[in-house]
């Protein structure tokens, strides 16, 4: 089973680690850091604390640059950290490649991750987060900015640690690009607490190379049913056009406004901002060549339905 279409060779060099390991004592933090030179730009990482409604807690980052030499993607800047900044080719499954890093601790009372971006394209730009052994982590939808070098940051609950890439869904590319920090929130009330993380500043010693190339699939409408403050999307159909079986797969669709979700069929349905982002069943996950799955979905709008689009994306395929 396949997971995109990518394979990292995970030879590495030797390690330049900026390291920070901590341990509570009586509510107190103490910390120690290690460092040694690196060629290359290193990971970083720092903490903060902070104190609100008697829970006083510490925040760990990590910070993981792009390895610009291993990615699809041409330097374009750097950031104010001098990490690169880089833009992805214009291509489905471009990979963008980051350092690797370590970031644990406990007991956690949250978790976030910000990606540096900016995406001028006028169009929402989806992405593949996945781990060294190309395994999906989550999809991720960059909207718009105001701009090719209007920098934000995009943010999301909860953490992955280890070495990650962002993989292009659409034949736009990805957005520009810039470093991944991933933060955890340790509550320092538990005399248990400790946290702490690395950056290894260490990228794959070798470009990702194509491995078997994932089976294509389409996405369709069918019928729409509009009322005044209502719709139904009654046969959305997810066809495998491709030479072999897909295992797993996901389709999103993407609304000009809030979608309204009320229900879903033959699908796990869920809204996040003007996306619907549907799962398969596990009777439905499974589609043979040529064969199609199809589930539908119920909503409300303001008096302002404009039908979504759909995209649906192979995530696992049996070669």
């Amino acid at each position: 089973m396949k997971t995109p279409k990518y394979h990292l060779t995970a030879t590495l060099s030797a390690l330049s680690i900026f390291a920070l390991v901590a341990a509570l004592s009586s509510n107190a933090f103490s910390q120690a850091a290690s460092s040694s030179s690196s060629s290359t730009s290193s990971s970083s990482s720092s903490s903060t604390s902070s104190s609100s409604g008697g829970v006083n807690a510490l925040y760990w980052s990590v910070t993981a640059p792009i390895c610009p030499e291993f990615s699809d993607a041409t330097v374009i800047g750097e950031n104010a950290d001098g990490d690169a900044q880089v833009d992805p080719d214009n291509v489905i499954d471009a990979m963008v490649v980051y350092q690797s890093f370590s970031l644990l601790g406990g007991p956690s009372i949250g978790s976030n991750t910000v990606i540096e971006y900016a995406n001028g394209s006028g169009l929402t730009l989806p992405m593949a987060l996945v781990d060294d052994e190309l395994q999906l982590i989550r999809e991720i939808d960059f909207p718009p900015t105001d701009g090719w070098d209007d920098w934000r940051e995009l943010s999301y609950d909860s953490y992955r640690a280890g070495q990650l890439n962002l993989v292009a869904l659409s034949p736009n590319g990805g957005p520009n690009l810039g470093s991944i920090t991933s933060t955890i929130i340790i509550n320092t009330n538990d005399p248990s607490g400790w946290g702490g993380g690395y950056g290894n500043g260490n990228c794959p010693t070798t470009k990702p190379a194509p491995v078997a190339e994932a089976p294509a699939i389409s996405c369709s409408l069918g019928d729409s049913s509009v009322w005044n403050s209502g719709y139904v999307l009654s046969n959305i159909v997810v066809t495998n056009t491709g030479d072999t079986a897909i295992t797993q797969w996901d389709a999103k669709l993407r609304f000009n406004t809030a979608p309204q979700l009320a229900h879903a069929w033959n699908a796990n349905a869920t809204e996040i901002d003007n996306t619907i982002d549907l799962q398969p069943l596990s009777w439905n996950q499974r589609i043979e060549p040529g064969q199609s799955a199809s589930f539908g979905l119920m909503g409300y709008h303001n008096n302002n339905f404009v039908e979504p689009t759909c995209t649906a994306t192979t995530i696992a395929f049996e070669e």
